[in-house]
């Protein structure tokens, strides 16, 4: 990295101003990121209320609950979790299910009781290959339109890890639910969490376990969700600023 001072070609009148360059300190930090500039974000839940780790206030297209097929849809804050089986639009390869996987214990809200309800059951499948893994696909998306996906898992231990791949790009490599729940593990879950913009209708979601370094590699879901982000409103404050800030230096110019 090459850092250059020089002194500034300043003309009158300010001809006194002293235009030899000083430095104080400087500091150069390595950033640690996974080399898919498009990575997800790993983190933990602790319940359904805000404040609590999850996103669910906007709009859904989708909140899906897997592995209790035929449960009635349930209610958290906006999100409305309908089963795997019942959604449409969602389509999955995950054949082997859980109802009562993970005993959860969020809290005694309304949010809680019902995010518990959703985090108990679980679709998983062996990690081997091609006919092995979880496989989920989200229908009708708007191209060009931005996406905020949250998976969510909830495990009995720390030993399970696996691939996340979204739309063939690897999304978060080795990723390990467990550690992410906190202790107990019964009052809290994992999450991973991805933003994106739509370039096709259809999201491809793939869970691979073979590739990662854990002595269980069979991936799990219990449950997303995929919530339209707004489109961000000019920012007309700051530019008015902006202007009256340049307006005010040109003023100064003028008159000197």
């Amino acid at each position: 990295v090459n850092v250059v001072f020089s002194k500034a070609n300043v003309g009158t009148p300010l001809e006194a101003v002293d235009t030899n360059p000083i430095l104080s300190g400087v500091i150069l930090e390595t950033l640690v990121t996974t080399a898919n500039t498009n990575a997800g974000v790993a983190s933990g839940f602790t319940g359904g209320d805000a404040g609590e780790g999850l996103d669910l206030d906007g709009v859904f297209p989708y909140a899906s609950n897997f592995g209790s097929p035929g449960a009635a849809p349930t209610p958290v804050r906006d999100a409305v979790f309908t089963p795997h089986d019942g959604t449409p639009g969602l389509t999955f390869r995950a054949p082997n299910q859980i109802p009562n996987w993970f005993g959860a214990n969020f809290g005694s809200t309304t949010n809680d009781d019902n995010l518990e309800s959703v985090m108990q059951s679980i679709r998983w499948d062996t990690g081997g290959g091609d006919n092995g893994d979880v496989i989920i696909d989200l229908a009708n998306l708007e191209i060009g339109k931005q996406y905020q996906l949250q998976l969510m898992f909830a495990d009995n231990g720390t030993a399970r890890g696996f691939d996340v791949f979204a739309e063939n790009q690897l999304i978060f490599d080795d990723f390990n639910p467990g550690p992410l729940q906190g202790s107990p593990q019964s009052q809290g879950g994992a999450l991973l969490t991805w933003n994106f913009t739509a370039t096709d209708p259809v999201l491809n979601l793939h869970l691979f376990g073979p590739s990662a370094p854990f002595g269980d590699q069979n991936p799990i879901i219990n449950g997303l969700t995929l919530e339209e982000l707004p489109i961000p409103e000019p920012a007309t404050a700051g530019l008015a600023m902006m202007a009256l800030a340049g307006l005010g230096l040109r003023r100064r110019s003028r008159k000197a």
